[in-house]
């Protein structure tokens, strides 16, 4: 898929943000292997020796970073799948980084992020929703340089969600009627193991931007309400509510997240010799972030994207 994928970009004008591919690995059982689709979809990778093996058959096929599904904790709803351990995992990152590719896992416990860590990832994603950070993980992420990406927008409560005007009209006719639908299905009250681990992602937050931790912008787009292009913007803005100001939350969502993949030498700021990835907006999103909700004009690699064109073709069924 990744070759094909940056063809249509790059040979026949798509309009397309900056996009990023991953190959996935799992291991036997685990999270990103439910469908059953075996190594079409993820590299099943259950000891180091297989991690050997079937790295280098990742990287042949140009990925921008890999992808671990190493966490099997189903929130407390489902039982837990298979996880994978620190050595399978050391070997993956040893391989990758080898050839200059970051290495992210979905990590959703306290625990699996220790192993996540232990084993120098490049960053946790998906957030720490089970228990609060504790020393140790500080510890093993600062060693390592382990970054978090909390993905808050995939676990906001939909029930209790509110979406602003501004945010319904960057939508999609489908998402806005999914936003009416749910409004209309659902009493506003939040399951009581929900708003649990909500609260303690949350508290994860502040705890690891005190403790200094590079935090990163990410999503889950695509899951359960978590819209694209909407989504990132509604990270963002999350962060300004757990303590970051508009500007650090800005930090987050460019320069921290081009580091933490490795691309801030090309991407993340805006000075001469980066590429030209540009949103021009109304107002002063540095001191108010709702103002993000307002671009104006948009540059991708230089070129102007004709928004107008565009939003008439999101607009029309």
């Amino acid at each position: 898929m990744i070759a094909p994928i940056r063809a249509l970009v790059k040979d026949h004008g798509l309009w397309a943000p900056n996009l990023n591919h991953a190959v996935r690995f799992a291991v036997d059982g685990g999270h990103g292997t439910e469908a059953g689709w075996g190594p079409q979809f993820t590299l099943e990778t259950d000891t180091p020796r297989e991690a050997h093996r079937n790295t280098p058959r990742a990287l042949a096929y140009d990925p921008d970073l890999i992808k671990v599904f190493t966490d099997g904790w189903r929130y407390g709803r489902d039982p837990d799948l298979m996880s994978m351990n620190r050595e399978t995992l050391s070997a993956i990152v040893e391989d990758s980084h080898k050839a200059g590719r970051p290495v992210v896992t979905h990590t959703v416990t306290l625990g699996g992020a220790k192993v996540a860590a232990s084993a120098g990832v490049d960053a946790l994603a998906h957030g720490i929703g089970d228990a609060p950070v504790d020393k140790e993980l500080l510890d093993l992420m600062r060693k390592s340089g382990t970054a978090y990406i909390a993905t808050m927008a995939v676990y906001e409560p939909k029930e209790s969600r509110v979406l602003s005007p501004a945010e319904v009209a960057l939508l999609n006719p489908g998402e806005r009627a999914r936003e009416v639908a749910t409004k209309a299905e659902s009493d506003g009250k939040v399951e009581p193991y929900n708003a649990r681990r909500w609260a303690i992602l949350q508290d994860n937050m502040r705890r690891l931007r005190k403790a200094k931790i590079p935090i990163g912008v990410g999503t889950d787009a695509g899951i359960g309400g978590t819209y694209h292009g909407s989504s990132a913007v509604r990270e963002t803005v999350w962060l300004t509510k757990l303590g970051f100001t508009p500007a650090e939350a800005l930090v987050a969502a460019t320069r921290t997240s081009a580091a933490i993949i490795g691309q801030d030498d090309t991407h993340g700021t805006i000075r001469p010799g980066m590429r030209a990835d540009l949103v021009l907006v109304e107002g002063q999103p540095d001191k108010r972030i709702d103002d993000l909700w307002n671009p104006k004009r948009v540059w991708v690699a230089g070129r102007e994207a004709p928004l107008e064109r565009l939003r008439a073709l999101r607009d029309n069924p």
